[in-house]
């Protein structure tokens, strides 16, 4: 039968059907639907488990307290790009919630949806693409984790775990999750002790008892969805009384949670408003293209810098505003730097600017305990609830987000050195990804009453270590103390590192010279752990051959583009490209 098929369809596979590959399949239905040819198109998808569209992050069995970082007015499905795709019934997210949650626009623009909701609407998006198809379309899912592509004569064998669900195609996308760099905390022999990868949490944390202590790597957005699944998950209520939330136990909590990461620092939350677009003086599109000039570009010499100074020039921009402070505007920082001055003098109760308020507020401190960590999410959450009209902080911190949008031209393709590129993966990344992007403020509010029940323990948050036992335990410790740790989770979002194994599907094609690895070798060397792809998203094979009939979109691009941010469907879009190359064959 497949041969058959095989001989009359134009075969074609999305490997990975998250919503990375939902927004492929919408570009190539939109482009398929723009031409006038009738031939015949099989499209086979594939995903490990059957939340099609929703993938792991977004499935639609989790429980209502996950949120989102990402406010609902963000959220949307159909592509801007031509040619748009003809499906009026299919209904945007903010329409299709306010019918589901019967509230307003206004109630639910700016606020935080729950990722199973968020699962709920791409998984309607897909049934409305698939109920709708052209005659001449068909798509088969395949709940399977594809573990090979072969080549053979013009077309590519797909070799899945289930030998049923395996199918011969002609074009592929790959948009499959975090590929080969899982492995950053050495697995434990004890799979139940060791938990590399947190979803779904109710399934993969069930077995943790309330006589166990934990230890959480990374304290970011993962930690907080692992934290709340031990807590409210298990029956546990926040209160809220006196403008200050409460959590009320259901004993069934572990003993205790010690999270730790490099900089033992929380993510600063967001409150959901839209971020201003604002007018930078310094980094801007011409700085960009000029910077894009330079043989070499180094982020710490050449860009940091403009960073600082455009943040510097929104602060006061706002705080001269609160205050109505007569100043003329310069581009030159040296004038401006007076006007500072003059303005602190005038008012010197007005907040100042220091990079270090948020880049690292303990820099003197090696190690750090609820004591410090306490205030500090107290002072950053009502710093978020302020009006954002006013806090100059949060006016910086929106103009991070903008400033990422044309910093990403820059990072594309090996924009800078190879040496400055491998240290702004290690360590800018997650910087700025904790300066601009946190979790909901709401969230953060419940970590604060959690650290206050003694449930949360942030002793061992930064400049610890963990090791494990002989009898299976882990020993989690720093200069001042040790403590002996259940389990250990892992949440942090991998990332590549040079010399780490690449192993699974993209290991295997990878050995085959199917693909390569992108390796920025501009001055010195680093290997990104990205596939190597040209600026059309199309594979580059061993031999430095451009293969146009497999391309990669979403995680496996991660390193040689930037911002990959999982619900949008304009970043780094290769699926446009994709679409319109496999069109051009029907013509």
């Amino acid at each position: 039968m497949e041969k058959k098929i095989q001989n009359t369809f134009l075969t074609i596979a999305i490997i990975g059907f998250g919503p990375k590959g939902l927004f492929a399949l919408e570009r190539l239905i939109a482009n398929l639907q723009s031409t006038k040819s009738k031939k015949r198109v099989h499209i086979h998808i594939y995903n490990r488990t059957s939340f099609f569209g929703s993938g792991d992050v977004y499935r639609t069995d989790q429980p209502d307290y996950l949120l989102m970082n990402y406010a609902n007015y963000n959220i949307s499905f159909k592509n801007k790009e031509i040619p748009h795709l003809q499906l009026p019934q299919l209904q945007e997210f903010l329409p299709w919630l306010t019918n589901k949650t019967n509230k307003t626009l206004e109630e639910i623009e700016y606020t935080y949806s729950s990722r199973k909701t968020v699962g709920e609407y791409l998984e309607y998006c897909l049934s409305m693409l698939l109920s709708n198809l052209p005659d001449n379309i068909r798509v088969t899912k395949h709940i399977a984790t594809v573990v090979d592509i072969i080549p053979t004569k013009n077309e590519y064998q797909i070799n899945t775990d289930k030998v049923e669900e395996n199918s011969v195609v002609k074009e592929i996308m790959l948009t499959t999750g975090h590929f080969w760099n899982r492995h950053q905390i050495k697995p434990s022999t004890n799979s139940k002790k060791y938990i590399d990868f947190v979803y779904p949490v109710q399934e993969k944390l069930q077995h943790i008892l309330n006589t166990e202590t934990v230890a959480i790597k990374g304290i970011g957005l993962t930690f907080i969805d692992v934290v709340l699944a031990l807590t409210e998950g298990r029956g546990g209520k926040f209160i809220k009384s006196n403008n200050t939330i409460k959590y009320i136990a259901s004993g069934r909590e572990p003993k205790v949670i010690y999270p730790y990461s490099r900089s033992g620092l929380p993510m600063i939350p967001r409150k959901g408003n839209t971020d201003k677009v604002t007018e930078f003086k310094f980094f801007t599109e011409d700085f960009v293209q000029q910077l894009l000039c330079k043989k070499s570009i180094d982020f710490q010499k050449d860009i940091l810098p403009v960073i600082k100074k455009e943040s510097l020039f929104i602060f006061y921009q706002t705080n001269f505003r609160n205050y109505n402070f007569d100043v003329e505007l310069s581009d030159d920082l040296f004038p401006f730097k007076l006007q500072i001055e003059k303005f602190h003098q005038q008012y010197p109760e007005a907040q100042k600017f220091d990079c270090n308020f948020f880049i690292n507020p303990f820099s003197n401190k090696e190690t750090l305990s609820n004591k410090d960590i306490l205030p500090y999410i107290n002072f950053i959450c009502d710093l978020v609830e302020e009006n954002e009209e006013t806090s100059p902080w949060l006016a910086v911190i929106s103009s991070l987000r903008n400033m990422s949008v044309l910093f990403s031209k820059i990072y594309r393709f090996g924009g800078l050195s190879a040496m400055s590129h491998q240290k702004f993966d290690s360590q800018y990344f997650g910087l700025l990804n904790r300066l601009a992007y946190g979790p909901p403020v709401q969230n953060m509010r419940k970590i604060e009453a959690l650290i206050k029940s003694k449930i949360l323990d942030f002793s061992y948050a930064r400049g610890s270590k963990i090791k494990e036992n002989i009898n299976g335990s882990f020993s989690i410790f720093n200069k001042k103390s040790t403590n002996y740790v259940d389990i250990h989770i892992n949440a942090t979002i991998p990332r590549a590192a040079k010399n780490q194994k690449r192993d699974g599907l993209f290991g295997k094609i990878l050995n085959r010279g199917i693909i390569s690895e992108f390796v920025n070798t501009n001055g010195t060397s680093y290997a990104t752990g990205a596939v190597a792809i040209n600026k059309k998203g199309q594979v580059i094979d061993n031999q430095g051959k451009i293969n146009k009939h497999i391309s990669c979109y979403g995680t496996p691009t991660e390193g040689i583009t930037f911002d990959n941010d999982t619900l949008s469907n304009r970043k780094n879009n290769f699926s446009i490209y994709w679409a319109k190359h496999i069109t051009e064959q029907l013509n």
